[in-house]
């Protein structure tokens, strides 16, 4: 019997364990084949976020937003205030 092909959200978690964590450089059990190398990103803070949020542009056509993959990985925004 084959394994499932699960997704996985966590996969790009590992980008912000410590730069000598041990699970940085595991290409195994995250995204197969995949070594974390870049420099842990930016953690926004919360007013970052809300103004992120707060700029987000609807993509009429797609119903997605403007510039998901390449500014932002924003999917919704959440209902709870």
């Amino acid at each position: 019997m084959n394994k499932g092909r699960k997704f996985s959200s966590f996969d790009k978690h590992h980008q912000f364990l410590d730069d000598n964590h041990e699970f940085r450089r595991e290409i195994k059990h995250f995204t197969k084949g995949l070594q974390v190398t870049d420099r842990i990103p930016h953690i926004m803070s919360g007013a970052e976020v809300l103004a992120e949020l707060e700029a987000l542009t609807i993509d009429e056509a797609t119903g997605g937003f403007i510039g998901y993959g390449q500014e932002h990985m924003w999917m919704h925004i959440s209902g709870f205030d």
